[in-house]
């Protein structure tokens, strides 16, 4: 651009540039530079080159006064012109070279380098087991045409993927070195471990018997730690748990293998051969009994080799070792009464059979206290068990029986009679219930003959004929609910006795009490007179029907009339 204010100017050799300038006006100036082109070093590098890796080459580069090579990976020097170059991968390095002016020029060398990586598995190894080693090396650049195996035991081989035999527990490095078709190789070497083997072995139970849990337990020893379990039974069953329960449905002999595998993932079985026995079959009898009834176990068990003992748990906490026990259960309800027998191999085998022990009823009545002549309605209020009630009889006391649930009946005479019920409910279970019944007799009501009382006097009253009394009217008498009250009338009155027994209506009966008023009677005063001296005791009665003296010497009552030294005038 030669119009351009600020040209950019690439000469390839020694230049003068001239720069004119005119103004609007048409005038003109000019200016000029001389660029001086240097010539550039001339460079050699070596050429292209192939390396295994983890090998070496030198370098080489020519030209200009100092040098670099870039990048300085896997360089010792990157500014000498023979540096040493060990690339971990192939690499394409610039050599810049320059000279005593500052020009510097540039070639390149490319460093390909081939690799193989010897790689293999590594195994678990067991002592007994065949060890194999898989080789998984890669190749970058080529292929690989042999192995070297060293097993670390002083064997080797050359196969790419052996298999190894090690005769002893113990530490190995193995050492695998590839060849590939470059002619590099790498080695890798890995510690296998070859571990001893766990001992297995495990317990029998005995007996062991058909058709009952048998209880295998583990053993083993490891002194990695124990890892896993299978076990075969011989009957074509297995289990992974450390220490099974079996169950083997026929007898006869079988084969148990036992294989443990340890932390190490070793494994080793062993076996042994055990002998199922012949099962038993227990059973029993035992009816459904009501409450405080006790309940007969009857062992009718099966037994080839013969049962050698007995074992009753009869569901309440209770037990027995008896053949055929009876037993008493102290509350109603469903009980599970389990028999367990042993033979004579030592095999034990249960069975449990539900045993009812049914609730009674309550057996219980209603009858009303009864006055002779009436009939009295009996009314069962029995509480029934567990089952309905099917049957009452009644025994009413007085030989008279019934036998329906709600009877009427009429007593002969009255008492205090014990009347039973006994009621049956549809288990057979019974209750019997006695009760006592008053059967009243009517009162008589008898409140004595009629009466005369002197007026001031007192009187008792007789009242007769029931359990509880009464007197009307209550004027004049001590306590009036009394059977034999005092009574001062002042008046003639009628007195009603008013009688009860029991139940019974009451009845009544009436005292005349006839009230006589007492005579009006004086005498002279009191007065003195000379022995033998006659004097007249004039009385003052009114009115009367008949007058009597009494005379009293000293206190004394005088009975004989001659001792009285009265004589009668006008009498």
């Amino acid at each position: 651009c030669t119009n351009c204010p600020n040209p950019v100017a690439i000469p390839q050799d020694t230049i003068t540039y001239f720069l004119y300038g005119i103004s609007l006006q048409g005038c003109e100036n000019t200016d000029s530079i001389l660029i001086n082109v240097l010539p550039l070093p001339p460079v050699v590098a070596s050429p292209d080159t192939t390396i295994c890796y983890g090998d070496s080459v030198m370098l080489y580069a020519a030209g200009g006064t100092s040098v670099e090579w870039r990048p300085h990976i896997g360089l010792d020097n990157p500014f000498s012109y023979t540096p040493m170059a060990s690339p971990p991968y192939t690499i394409t390095y610039r050599v810049i070279v320059t000279d005593t002016n500052g020009c510097s020029s540039i070639d390149s060398v490319t460093v390909i380098v081939n690799r193989s990586i010897a790689r293999f598995n590594e195994p678990r190894a067991c002592i007994g087991d065949t060890v194999y080693f898989v080789d998984s090396s890669i190749v970058i650049g080529g292929n690989i045409i042999r192995w070297e195996w060293d097993f670390g035991d002083g064997d080797t081989s050359t196969e790419q993927n052996p298999a190894h035999y090690y005769n002893a527990i113990g530490y190995y490095n193995v050492t695998l070195t590839v060849y590939d078709d470059n002619g590099c190789q790498d080695d890798t070497t890995v510690v296998v471990h070859v571990s001893p083997l766990p001992l297995p072995d495990f317990i029998v139970p005995d007996p062991v018997c058909e058709d009952a849990p048998a209880q295998f337990a583990d053993n083993s020893w490891s002194a990695a730690g124990l890892l896993s379990w299978w076990w075969d039974f011989g009957d074509g069953t297995y289990d992974s748990v450390e220490n099974p329960v079996h169950i083997y449905t026929d007898t006869g002999f079988y084969t148990i293998t036992m294989t443990v595998t340890d932390s190490n993932l070793c494994e080793n079985s062993t076996s042994k051969t055990v002998y199922v026995r012949l099962r038993s079959f227990p059973n029993f009898e035992a009816e459904n009994v009501c409450f405080h009834d006790t309940v007969y176990f009857r062992d009718i068990s099966v037994s080839v080799p013969g049962i050698e003992s007995w074992y009753w748990d009869f569901g309440d906490g209770q037990s027995d070792t008896v053949i055929n026990p009876w037993h008493y259960y102290s509350a109603p309800g469903t009980y599970p009464a389990t028999l367990t027998v042993t033979d004579s191999f030592g095999c034990a085998y249960d069975t449990t059979i539900p045993v009812t022990v049914f609730q009674l009823p309550a057996a219980d009545f209603i009858a009303p206290r009864t006055c002779l002549g009436n009939t009295t309605q009996f009314m069962d209020i029995t509480t029934p068990g567990d089952a309905n009630l099917v049957d009452w009889q009644w025994s009413f006391g007085d030989s008279a029986m019934a036998a329906i649930q709600n009877p009427v009946h009429l007593y002969s005479d009255s008492g205090i009679y014990l009347v039973q019920l006994i009621v049956t409910d549809a288990n057979t279970c019974k209750d019997t219930i006695v009760k006592a019944l008053i059967i009243d007799h009517p009162p008589d009501a008898f409140a004595g003959p009629d009466t005369i009382v002197c007026s001031g006097n007192s009187i008792q009253l007789y009242g007769g004929g029931g359990d509880t009394v009464y007197w009307t009217p209550h004027q004049w008498l001590t306590d009036p609910t009394i059977r034999n009250p005092i009574a001062t009338p002042e008046f003639s009155i009628n007195y009603t006795l008013h009688t009860t027994n029991g139940v019974c209506p009451y009845d009544t009966a009436i005292v005349h009490l006839t009230v006589i008023q007492i005579p009006f009677v004086k005498t002279i005063d009191d007065t003195r007179i000379l022995q033998g001296t006659p004097i007249e005791l004039t009385t003052f009665a009114s009115p009367y029907d008949s007058i009597v003296w009494y005379a009293f010497i000293n206190d004394t009552l005088v009975t004989a009339d001659s001792l009285l030294w009265l004589s009668c005038t006008h009498c």
